[in-house]
C-alpha cells in the first residue's frame, strides 16, 4: 500500500528531531523515552503535547491530536503525505547525540510501600467508620457503588484532615512522609477530598490514585507522582486459565465492572504510556484483550499506538455514543448495554485501520483549514 511505504520513510527519522527541527521545544533529552512540549495546533500554557519513543508517535491530551512525523509535517506546512515524506528525508542532520536507538526496558515504580499501606488503611477507615467519610459514602452511593464492592477494591476516602498526625503517632518521621508522594505542601494531603483508590500487589499496595467529589475544586483527579500502572492487574488471579482481559479508561470504569463480575477488567486511570501498557499487559500473561474506552475521539490516539504494537489478539467495543462505563452504570439497563457492546466488539486490526484513516483524513482537513486561513 502506497501510504505505508510513506509511513516506512517517516520512521526513518526520530520523531522528536523532526518536532524540535520546528522549533518545538521538548523536555528531557533527544531519545528519551516520553518527552513533552507545547502544542502546535491549539494555544495552552501546560505542555501537553506528547512524543513517545517507543512507538515514534505524538499524542497531545489537550486536544487529541495524534499522529506520527508524516501528520505533523503535514500539519505545519500544509504539505501531502508524499510531500511531506520526501521532506523527512531532506530535513537537516541533527548534532550527534548519544541516544539508543534500542529502548529501555521498562521497569515497574517503587514507592514506600509501608507508608502506602498506613495510608490505605486510614483512608479505608475513615470511608466506612468516621464522620468524616460521609462525603465519600455519600458519593459512591450517588455513582450507584455499593459498600460491598468499595470493601472488596479497598476503596478508602480522605477527609483531608490527620494524616500527618497519624503518621507521627506512628513514628515516621517527616522526611520520610514527605518523599512518600502522600502530601502536596506537607501537612497537606494529596488525597484531600477524594474517594481513593488503591493497586494492589501481592496484598499489599503499590499506588494510589484518587477522584475528587466535588467536580468544583480542581485537580478532579491525583496520583501518588511516578510512573502509572495497570488499576486491577494486581488483583487477578495468577492461577486462571489464559483468559481475555478487558481494558477501561477511568477509574470508576473499573470499579463498576468489577461491582458487575467482570474480574478479569484493569483501567488506564490516565495512564498514557503506551510501553507501560503493553509491559503489563504481556506480564498478565493474557491471550487476548478488549477495549472499552470511552466513546470519544481524545481516546483515539493512545488506542492507535497499543493496537499497532500489542502482539496478542485485540477486540474494540464500542459504547454508546457519550457514554463510558461509570455512565452506564446509571441507568436501568447499562450492563446490559455493555455485555452487547462488548459481544458486538469489532477486531482490532480493523480498528486499527479505520484509526490510521481517520487520522489521514483529519490532517488532510487540517492541511486544507490552515490553506485557506492564510
Amino acid at each position: 500500500m502506497a501510504t505505508d511505504r510513506l509511513r516506512d520513510v517517516a520512521r526513518s527519522r526520530f520523531l522528536d528531531e523532526v518536532v524540535e527541527s520546528y522549533g518545538v521545544k521538548l523536555n528531557g533529552r533527544p531519545g528519551q523515552r516520553v518527552r513533552q512540549g507545547l502544542c502546535v495546533k491549539h494555544e495552552e500554557a501546560d505542555g501537553s503535547f506528547t512524543v513517545y519513543a517507543d512507538s515514534q508517535r505524538f499524542y497531545c491530551f489537550g486536544c487529541g491530536w495524534w499522529g506520527d512525523s508524516l501528520d505533523f509535517i503535514t500539519f505545519m506546512d500544509n504539505l501531502s503525505l508524499r510531500e511531506a515524506s520526501a521532506k523527512v528525508q531532506n530535513l537537516p542532520d541533527p548534532s550527534p547525540t548519544s541516544r539508543a536507538r534500542r529502548p529501555k526496558r521498562y521497569r515497574p515504580p517503587r514507592r514506600d510501600g509501608v507508608l502506602v499501606e498506613h495510608a490505605r488503611q486510614y483512608y479505608a477507615n475513615c470511608l466506612f467508620k468516621q464522620e468524616s467519610g460521609e462525603p465519600g459514602r455519600r458519593y459512591l452511593q450517588g455513582r450507584n457503588i455499593k459498600q460491598e464492592s468499595a470493601r472488596i477494591l479497598s476503596i478508602g476516602y480522605c477527609s483531608g484532615d490527620g494524616l500527618a498526625n497519624h503518621f507521627n503517632q506512628l513514628g515516621f518521621n517527616v522526611k520520610r512522609q514527605m518523599r512518600s508522594g502522600l502530601f502536596t505542601k506537607y501537612p497537606r494531603e494529596r488525597f484531600e477530598g477524594m474517594v481513593v483508590v488503591p493497586e494492589m500487589r501481592r496484598g499489599r499496595p503499590i499506588w494510589l490514585t484518587g477522584r475528587r467529589v466535588n467536580d468544583d475544586v480542581k485537580p478532579k483527579y491525583q496520583t501518588i507522582p511516578g510512573a502509572k500502572v495497570l488499576l486491577g492487574l494486581g488483583t487477578i488471579k495468577k492461577d486462571r486459565p489464559a483468559g481475555e482481559l478487558l481494558i477501561t479508561e477511568g477509574v470508576f470504569d473499573y470499579i463498576v465492572l468489577r461491582q458487575w463480575g467482570m474480574n478479569m477488567s484493569v483501567a488506564l486511570a490516565g495512564n498514557g504510556k503506551v510501553e507501560r501498557i503493553l509491559y503489563e499487559t504481556k506480564k498478565s500473561g493474557v491471550s487476548s484483550v478488549a477495549f472499552a474506552l470511552d466513546a470519544d475521539s481524545k481516546s483515539d490516539g493512545l488506542l492507535e499506538s497499543i493496537l499497532a504494537e500489542l502482539a496478542i489478539p485485540a477486540r474494540v467495543a464500542e459504547l454508546p455514543e457519550g457514554k463510558d462505563v461509570a455512565d452506564l452504570a446509571m441507568i436501568p439497563d447499562g450492563r446490559e448495554r455493555f455485555e452487547i457492546a462488548l459481544l458486538e466488539a469489532r477486531p482490532g486490526e480493523h480498528v486499527l485501520k479505520e484509526l490510521v484513516s481517520k487520522r489521514e483524513e483529519s490532517g488532510e482537513l487540517d492541511r486544507k483549514e490552515k490553506a485557506l486561513a492564510r
